[in-house]
């Protein structure tokens, strides 16, 4: 439960940021690189089941916190 709350307030907070600046939306994309980690975690995985989830998870991060800086620096040009 913990794991799939703090992926959601990734989510949350691109929205609270899309009210400065709407192009921070386009962090959304990164959405579907979530989905078979969120699938791992709430299936059960444990141990070494997890490897995968947690380097889908850091990829996850690294895109939605590539896009959401893109989209806040093309707010704040436009």
């Amino acid at each position: 439960t913990l794991y799939v709350a703090l992926i959601a307030a990734a989510f949350a907070m691109t929205a609270i940021a899309a009210l400065t600046s709407p192009f921070a939306l386009i962090a959304l994309l990164a959405a579907p690189l979530i989905a078979r980690p969120i699938r791992d975690v709430v299936g059960g995985a444990t141990g070494r089941d997890l490897i995968p989830t947690l380097a889908g998870t850091g990829v996850f991060e690294l895109v939605w916190a590539a896009l959401l800086a893109v989209g806040l620096a093309l707010g704040y040009h436009a």
